[in-house]
């Protein structure tokens, strides 16, 4: 009777015969091609792991011990067995240090034994070289992050791949890419957000044609608090709800006339299906303004938006109503405008440099019925927006300087009931904020508005600008 490891050394036998005949290397990278090398890689590819580890042992030339040994470990890790696999490959390193592929397989090894913080000082290790294993390091090092959660690093290793010379690796850093921002979805998840600052008012409210518009001084000053709270979640593309509170008290400091705090608790469900974004909100609002008449006004709205987008651009069509009541402790009953308002919009818009810059068109036919006709209108209105962020190179940007700017133009048509009008309105916004923290920004702010209208009480021009701090906790 043969015995099992008789057999084993005919086979080794057999395949050393046919490797010398057709002259080709068991080992990748290896110019030896007899004795214990080929002893040793055949041992190993046939899954005589202790065998092969004796050959091994017994190589002396470096390159080829280090090719040999490397295949040792890898046969100990596809047995299972990670502790010889890492002794294999800490074997291997010891005999040639300028060599990247042992470290990247001696962290797979510590991470299959569950020691994943010597997986990640050892494939950081191999990274830091960029040897010729540079993108095999960057797969491994993408298990070991995806399962320590370290998003940022897998969002590294995603871009390192995506330059790859090689599709599949492109196509891996694709895949990586999605599951980050898979993992970065969140079940459930809060934001409690603020922002207090000063505006300065220049021409507020006045006529382009009236001589004291023209001064260039500061017409009035105010201080404005917001705050709003946020609970949401993106988890489910197609139902990704977030439910806020808006608190929004604006004081000016030279007259109180114009006084008001708005309260704002709506709900907003987000769904995304392929490239189509489907928006739907609506809420309730209160606000009390003009002290010195008492005003106070509430209401209720309801909004839907499909927004399908393509590479380059995108069409949008929406339609809402928006439900409003007044008040006023001062009996003025010519002022009783209790409305419902309908509006149907369709637009498009044109997205380049990544979506930094914007130019969008939208078209709004909206309804207004009062109860006191006066105030009873139908109007087109037609927004056209061209819209920029700069300073930001990056999409993801946690700090620094970010800039906005924002040209608009709006040409309404209102045609109501003893007063139809043509308006014109036209403007920019203008916003450079600098995060000192992932929380913390503080932000200056210019604003310029004007409207022409053929009505000459809808005439105005204003100056805004303000400075602003502003957090966010998570």
């Amino acid at each position: 009777m043969v015995s099992p490891m008789m057999n084993a050394k005919k086979e080794l036998f057999i395949l050393v015969v046919i490797s010398a005949v057709v002259g080709v290397s068991v080992i990748a990278g290896a110019a030896v091609t007899t004795g214990e090398m080929d002893f040793a890689a055949a041992a190993a590819n046939r899954g005589y792991c202790d065998e092969s580890l004796k050959y091994a042992s017994g190589i002396t030339e470096p390159e080829a011990r280090y090719a040999a040994l490397v295949k040792v470990g890898m046969c100990f890790n596809r047995k299972g067995d990670y502790p010889k696999a890492v002794s294999a490959f800490i074997s291997a390193y010891n005999t040639d240090h300028s060599k990247d592929l042992a470290q990247s397989l001696m962290a797979l090894a510590y991470f299959k034994a569950g020691d994943y913080s010597e997986a990640r000082t050892w494939i950081e290790n191999a990274l830091e070289r960029k040897g010729p294993n540079y993108h095999r390091a960057l797969l491994i090092a993408s298990i070991i992050y995806e399962r320590l959660n370290m998003l940022d690093e897998l969002r590294r290793v995603a871009a390192e791949l995506s330059r790859a010379p090689n599709k599949k690796l492109r196509s891996s850093g694709s895949r990586i890419l999605k599951m980050v921002k898979k993992r970065e979805q969140k079940w459930f998840g809060w934001v409690v957000a603020g922002r207090s600052g000063v505006m300065f008012d220049f021409n507020p409210g006045l006529s382009p044609g009236d001589s004291t518009g023209s001064e260039k001084r500061i017409k009035d000053a105010m201080g404005y608090l917001a705050a709003s709270g946020r609970v949401y979640s993106d988890r489910w593309r197609v139902f990704m709800p977030t439910f806020t509170y808006r608190l929004y008290q604006n004081v000016h400091t030279k007259a109180d006339k114009y006084n008001f705090q708005v309260h704002d608790v709506s709900l907003h469900v987000k769904s995304v299906i392929k490239d189509t974004h489907v928006h739907v909100w609506g809420g309730y609002f209160s606000s009390f303004y003009e002290m010195s008449l008492n005003h106070y006004s509430e209401g209720g709205y309801i909004q839907g938006r499909v927004r399908v987008l393509f590479p380059h651009w995108g069409y949008i069509l929406g339609a809402g109503m928006k439900r409003t009541a007044f008040y006023e402790d001062v009996p003025l009953p010519s002022l009783d405008r209790d409305a419902t308002q309908y509006f149907l919009e369709v637009g498009g818009e044109l997205r380049f440099l990544n979506e930094l810059v914007k130019l969008s068109v939208l078209n709004s036919l909206t309804s207004n019925a009062a109860e006191q006709d006066q105030w009873s209108y139908t109007a087109d209105r037609l927004a056209l927006e061209f819209s920029g962020s700069f300073f930001n190179k990056r999409l993801d940007l946690v700090t620094g300087v970010v800039g906005e700017v924002r040209f608009f133009l709006k040409d309404s048509i209102f045609l109501g009931v003893g007063d139809s009008r043509l308006d014109l309105e036209y403007g920019m916004d203008f916003k450079v904020k600098y995060h000192l923290k992932p929380w913390l920004h503080v932000a200056g702010t210019f604003t310029l508005r004007r409207s022409d209208s053929n009505v000459s009480l809808y005439d105005y021009i204003r100056y805004l600008a303000g400075a602003e701090v502003g957090f966010a906790y998570f």
